[in-house]
């Protein structure tokens, strides 16, 4: 399989092993398990892809994760990993909608009938559902699911607007 590094985007870098099973711990931006990987994802090796197939996801922290790549099942064939980058080819992921969750974290969530809603502290990764966590001004949480249709506005790192369906916030 070939692939340029141009037609990928970086996922995360390997930071270390993790176990003696060849587990590595891989640092990102994105949430991992909001990506589908049927393709495999390329592990840069002294400046080339190295195609590879994920067999495991875990979340460690907010900003890691445990990954376990098909035949490396040593930590002696871990090591050799750490420090690369992981990248992952573009049309293999819906990198759009990753790119919108890690933006909406922090911002302000208005909809357009009921005004301002809080502001998006985390999403919940419910695999094909993710839902914004919004912290409202009078203590409470708001989960409301992220489609795409509901979106009317949106700034990066500033507010979402919603027109969210009708009954949503009596539930």
């Amino acid at each position: 399989m070939s692939v340029k590094v141009s037609d990928c985007f970086k996922i995360g870098s390997i930071l270390k092993t993790h176990g003696v099973n060849g587990s590595l711990i891989i640092k990102t931006d994105y949430n991992l398990e909001l990506l589908e990987f049927e393709e495999p994802v390329f592990v840069v090796v002294d400046g080339l892809p190295v195609p590879i197939f994920l067999e495991e996801i875990t979340e460690k922290t907010f900003d890691s994760y445990i990954v376990k790549f098909e035949l490396i099942d040593t930590i002696e064939k871990a090591k050799e990993f750490v420090g690369c980058d992981v990248l992952a080819p573009i049309r293999s992921a819906n990198r759009g909608k990753i790119d919108f969750i890690a933006q909406v974290i922090g911002i302000e969530v208005h909809d357009k009938k009921h005004g301002f809603l809080g502001v998006c502290n985390d999403i919940e990764t419910i695999p094909g559902n993710p839902l914004m966590i919004i912290n409202q001004e009078n203590g409470n949480q708001l989960f409301i699911p992220i489609v795409d249709d509901w979106v009317i506005d949106f700034t990066p790192n500033k507010r979402i607007v919603l027109d969210c369906p009708p009954g949503l916030f009596s539930l």
